[in-house]
């Protein structure tokens, strides 16, 4: 299965950033700055890569400590989409979220199969499951898979 890999184009700040907004967001460009200690100039430029690719959005406006009010940033919570399996002894576990780590969807399979099997069962149930919720392919950004073990 092909599939877009936008962090690519990422370079290692703006994922830090990224995954700051992720854990912390929605927060002001100054909330930010502090946690980060990135110059304001430096952290505009990687906000603004950050929003061109559409990870994160500006939404909503902070409280105001004086002149105007703040932009808050936030994950994209539509348009993205992450996949996470998990396999253990019992069953595995097909997860579809979004950038916030939000599930969207989940599908639940049995160990009534061998390991093998079940490998083979896998990207029919990610496919079912994009279908179902009409997710591109260029809409994943990441799988993930754990295994007990």
């Amino acid at each position: 299965m092909e599939v877009y890999n936008g962090s690519e184009s990422l370079n290692d700040r703006c994922k830090h950033i990224f995954s700051i907004i992720q854990a912390n967001g929605p927060m002001t460009k100054s909330e930010l700055i502090n946690i980060t200690q990135i110059k304001s100039t430096t952290l505009s430029r990687d906000l603004k890569i950050l929003l061109n690719e559409k990870i994160i959005v500006e939404s909503d406006i902070g409280e105001s400590t004086g002149g105007r009010k703040p932009g808050l940033y936030d994950v994209n919570q539509e348009g993205f989409y992450i996949i996470g399996i998990d396999i253990s002894r019992i069953y595995t576990k097909i997860v579809i979220t979004n950038l916030k780590l939000k599930i969207i969807k989940e599908r639940l399979l049995s160990h009534e199969y061998d390991i093998e099997t079940i490998s083979e069962i896998i990207p029919g149930c990610i496919r079912e499951l994009c279908i179902k919720l009409q997710i591109k392919k260029s809409s994943i950004v990441g799988i993930g898979i754990g295994i007990v073990g």
